[in-house]
């Protein structure tokens, strides 16, 4: 009760609300009929229910009932709705006691159910709707047989009311059998229909009639024609078994032509008798153009006599609106291909109503007629002849022009792609641009011109082509296609200047947010696009036009592939090849800007490919990229930061390639030069740029650190010797010695290091595979202005020096050349400096002394190193104590000079007196 006080209580429910309380009634209801439950909530309900008052519940089922009729004519609610909520009443009028059932509520139970079951045909719930008509017809036949029982009807009962209902309930199982395809139990029921119509009022027979014409339409339309026919029949016999209370001519007739067009459909030859046949009494029934018109189409499908189709043509003429049936009636005789026949019917129609005011279908159907057998001159005359007459008195509606445009373009277009005959095609066009009034605004005129501009250029007539550009462009200014035809003519003509006016004019209306040309026209703006490259490179081999028709495609173009393609053409357009007859090239990159730009959009789009390339496919164009943005990093020595720049695209570009220990590789390469081109550009540079350089280069050292790191773990392993890391150290030494002078982070005089650059310099030092020269060059960039790390420097120094002295053998080639240069390269001019520097400067000249003893034995250090080991002692040893500040400093470098000279030989002589 109380959910249907909620659902009919209001109007202003939502649907939502209504499903939901339509399945909870639903549920409950048919709860509480299912006597052999024995679920608790349904005994519960069942004791709540049978507690009210028999007139209580139905009341709740005939407001429900007459709520859902309400809202069923408003259509406020849906057919399924419509039927669950009926089910839901009947079902509740269902459970009020047999024995105190009223006259009333008896009608209401039978009524209810066969709507019920009616709601449910609709659905098409079959098994429900038997359900429901089940129990009406359980309730009509007991009360028959009560009523043969006992002898006695019931005082409430009247038996033509219960026949009718018994009646319908018989045409609702057959419309139940026909929609489940049972043809035999259908027609069984219907025959028990017939039998009881003699004792039915008068409106029962046409009912019956009009069911079995329902049942012969719905058969045909799925193809089951011998069933069809059989309905059909049914429906005109039945229609007229009662001469008192037939059926309306109109609908017997409409039985008849239906059961016509089925005979038609099945076998128009085997079965063309029967049809005219159906025809004919169809006639007698009601005349009708239709029956006419579907008598020619019989008599042309069976081929008859051309005779017997004139006079019924003959007949359509005289309908009263003779053009548009005689016009069907003659489509069908063209579909046919009855061209002698079709145009002598033509003819005559023609004479019929050359004064009607639909005369102009006629010349449309005239036109379709030469065009359809092949008359293509004939078709075009007629054209002609058309269009003088619309000026010279005869106009033509709008309608038809529009009807004339169409199959003008279409006969052009037929000329135009599939037999190429632009010649014609442009006839056929010129034709078209004659309907057209002088000042015209038609949204079409702007692309018939455009097409006869085309024409015109195939046909090499270039100023004519340019002239229908020029109208295209006036019809239509702002046409991306209009402009590409203007840009694809005038490139054809060299007219260079206005090609490229046309293409950045393309480019502005492409960026426009709504542009309506493009949704005319079939060819998109991308299409267009790669055909202007294309006929760049193929017409005129305009590079630079052909670029830039690829940079504004890959600028608008969503499809992923296309704009990488485009990207690399774009590429191949900007490099040169030096080599070609080599098995590599070499490139010059014209202009690094673009180069730069092309690289990142690539890069870009790759990132944001997910789904749009395969695994392979982003792997191969990222290879390609990366192999071309290193191409041109080597290419830009001159410019280290364009040099940096491609260095760091290869490097994000090969992290979107499959990880493996090459890419890994080259990665870490990658990062090396990028930080020794932005330590180049920090060497250059002063101020703020300096320290941002100087910090880029810490950036992609790190970067590399990173890289270093996941080459040396264990599932991806590390190759056994790697320079890059060495001068990877190096640069990142240069750089943190540099920005602690920048930044003031120690004196300059102190030689007191950062704590950053000892970090730096032990890594260098901690390499397995460190070489001396490695730790050279890291001394010099100690002392490299404004650098001063006094200290730093001596310790790669004599780390280097130990490191010679170590191998074995030792080069003493090497070490003899190797220690000259270096110590002069502690020697200052600052005497404060030099004096500090003494003590380690005779400490390597002990070393080399005694490595020099073990030598010489070997006969392996040259006499003249000797010699220079001996003057370098004594000079500084007599320098020392010129000064007079360190005596016994002196005494030690001039005994080390005099334990040298007994290494000479062939000069030993010629110093031994002078020391």
């Amino acid at each position: 009760t109380d959910l249907i006080s909620r659902l009919t209580g209001t109007d202003k429910q939502e649907s939502a609300d209504k499903d939901m309380i339509t399945c909870r009634l639903l549920s409950m209801v048919e709860t509480l009929s299912r006597a052999e439950t024995k679920l608790d909530n349904a005994d519960e309900l069942f004791v709540i229910v049978s507690g009210l008052a028999n007139l209580e519940v139905e009341s709740c089922a005939v407001q429900l009932w007459n709520w859902v009729v309400a809202k069923k004519m408003g259509n406020q609610i849906s057919e399924e709705c419509n039927a669950k909520l009926r089910h839901s009443a009947c079902k509740l009028i269902c459970l009020i006691e047999t024995s105190t059932l009223s006259p009333t509520t008896i009608q209401r139970q039978i009524l209810m159910a066969m709507k019920t079951a009616h709601s449910w045909l609709d659905c098409k719930k079959f098994n429900l709707c038997e359900e429901f008509l089940d129990s009406a017809e359980n309730d009509i036949l007991g009360i028959f047989v009560l009523m043969y029982v006992s002898c006695v009807l019931p005082s409430f009962i009247c038996v033509r009311e219960l026949a009718i209902h018994l009646f319908k309930v018989h045409c609702l199982q057959a419309e139940l059998a026909v929609s489940r395809g049972q043809h035999e139990k259908g027609s069984a029921l219907f025959f028990r229909c017939r039998d009881m119509l003699l004792s039915l009022p008068q409106e029962v027979p046409s009912y019956l009639s009009m069911l079995c014409y329902n049942f012969g339409i719905e058969t045909y339309e799925q193809k089951h024609f011998e069933e069809s026919i059989f309905w059909l029949r049914q429906s005109y016999d039945t229609g007229k078994m009662n001469s008192k209370y037939s059926a309306s001519s109109t609908h017997q007739a409409k039985s008849l032509r239906l059961l016509a067009k089925v005979y038609m459909d099945w076998d128009a030859i085997k079965y063309s008798e029967k049809a005219l046949h159906a025809l004919e009494i169809a006639t007698t029934e009601e005349p009708h153009w239709e029956g006419l018109l579907l008598k020619v189409k019989i008599l042309t499908r069976c081929k008859a006599s051309e005779t017997a189709i004139l006079e019924a043509v003959e007949d359509l003429f005289k309908q009263d609106k003779p053009v548009t049936h005689a016009l069907a009636a003659l489509r069908s005789l063209l579909h046919d291909n009855r061209e002698s026949l079709c145009s002598s019917c033509l003819e005559r129609l023609s004479k019929h109503t050359q004064h009607s005011l639909e005369f102009g279908q006629i010349l449309l159907f005239k036109l379709e007629f030469l065009l359809h057998f092949g008359h293509e001159s004939l078709a075009r005359q007629h054209v002609e002849d058309c269009i003088t007459g619309h000026y010279t008195g005869r106009s033509l509606s709008d309608s038809v022009k529009k009807l004339f445009q169409a199959m003008i373009w279409e006969q052009a277009a037929k000329f135009y792609v599939q037999a190429t005959d632009y010649a014609t095609a442009l006839q056929w066009y010129n034709c078209s641009a004659s309907l057209y009034s002088p000042g015209s605004n038609d949204g079409n005129l702007g692309r018939l011109h455009r097409n006869r501009s085309i024409c015109y250029q195939h046909m090499l007539q270039y100023e004519q082509a340019m002239e229908a550009a020029k109208e295209a462009q006036h019809c239509d200014p702002d046409s991306i296609n209009t402009n590409f035809v203007i840009y694809q003519l005038t490139l054809s003509t060299g007219n260079i200047q206005t090609a490229t006016e046309a293409l950045s004019k393309m480019e502005m209306l492409s960026k426009s947010a709504e542009n309506k040309d493009l949704c005319l026209e079939p060819n998109s703006l991308s299409e267009l696009l790669e055909l202007a490259a294309q006929l760049a490179l193929e017409v005129g081999e305009q590079n630079k036009l052909a670029a830039k028709a690829l940079e504004i495609f890959s600028s608008t173009s969503s499809d992923i592939k296309k704009n990488l393609h485009a990207l690399k053409c774009l590429v191949r357009l900007r490099i040169t090849p030096l080599c070609a007859h080599m098995h590599y090239c070499f490139y010059r990159i014209k202009d690094m800007v673009p180069m730069i730009s092309y690289q990142q959009t690539a890069l870009d789009k790759l990132k944001d490919c997910d789904g749009k390339l395969t695994v392979e496919e982003r792997n191969a164009d990222a290879n390609w990229f990366k192999s071309i943005a290193w191409n041109f990093a080597l290419d830009s020595e001159n410019g280290p930061k364009n040099m940096e720049t491609f260095f760091m695209l290869s490097y994000q570009l090969s992290r979107l390639c499959v990880e493996d220990v090459p890419q890994l590789l080259a990665q870490k390469t990658c990062l090396v030069m990028a930080a020794g081109a932005a330590l180049q550009l920090g060497r250059e540079s002063t101020g703020d740029e300096q320290l941002a350089q100087l910090t880029r280069v810490l950036e992609h050292t790190e970067a590399c650190r990173e890289v270093d790191a996941r080459l040396r773990t264990e599932e991806v392993g590390q190759p056994q010797r790697d320079p890059s890391s060495a001068l990877m150290r190096l640069y990142e030494l240069e750089a943190k010695a540099k920005l602690c002078s920048l930044e003031g982070e120690c004196s300059d005089r102190t030689s007191v290091a950062s704590p950053r650059l000892e970090e730096a310099l032990q890594s260098l030092f901690d390499l397995p595979d460190v070489e001396p020269h490695a730790l050279e060059t890291a001394a010099a960039l100690l002392m490299d202005p404004p650098a001063h790390y006094l200290n730093l420097s001596k310790k790669a120094l004599r780390f280097a020096f130990s490191m010679h002295l170590k191998r074995t053998p030792v080069n003493t080639e090497t070490c003899s050349l190797y220690y000259p240069h270096l110590s002069n390269k502690l020697v200052s001019a600052d005497l404060v400096v030099w004096m500090i520097l003494l003590i380690p400067m005779l400490y390597m000249h002990h070393n080399v002394k005694n490595k020099l003893m073990c030598d010489r034995q070997q006969d392996g250090y040259p006499e003249l190193q000797v010699l220079w080991l001996l003057t370098t002692a004594w000079n500084r040893g007599v320098a020392v104590l010129t000064y007079g500040r360190a005596s016994k400093v002196a005494e030690r470098w001039c005994s080390l000079a005099m334990r040298l000279l007994t290494h000479l030989t062939s000069l030993r002589s010629s110093y031994q007196q002078k020391v």
